[in-house]
């Protein structure tokens, strides 16, 4: 007898960004992986992980746009998602949310903070710390 729980779709998904920039050229490039396992030892192929370069960018600009390219391309509706950075921006959107919504997504300068997402993600998403070890 087959259980029911045998045919159930796995709907953990876990993404893994990161990235680089050349702050003289303020060109820089980001990736991101997008697995069903949190264990990124696993049998990775190349073609996996999606990189994109990004100009006019800083390393916190860089780390953010490499989030909403990787969240653009992935149907958001359709998994939990668990999302591992090792910035410390990303970290905290979860906890500047209301604020962002509370100022209408406005600067102090009031400056439009650009919204290329629907933000109903933030209350989806699980964000966790990545230390980077030199081996």
């Amino acid at each position: 007898m087959v259980k029911r729980d045998q045919y159930m779709i796995n709907k953990n998904k876990y993404l893994f960004i990161d990235g680089s920039v050349n702050p003289q050229l303020k060109i820089g490039f980001g990736a991101y992986l997008l697995t069903n396992t949190d264990c990124i030892y696993s049998t990775i192929k190349k073609e996996d992980i999606k990189t994109q370069k990004f100009e006019d960018t800083s390393s916190t600009k860089l780390e953010l746009q490499i989030l909403l390219f990787a969240l653009n391309n992935i149907a958001l509706q359709e998994y939990n998602l668990t999302i591992y950075t090792d910035c410390q921006n990303i970290l905290t959107l979860n906890s500047r949310r209301d604020t962002f919504e509370k100022n209408n997504y406005l600067t102090k300068t009031n400056k439009v903070i650009k919204k290329t997402i629907d933000s109903s993600f933030l209350i989806k998403i699980h964000i966790h710390h990545i230390n980077h070890r030199v081996s």
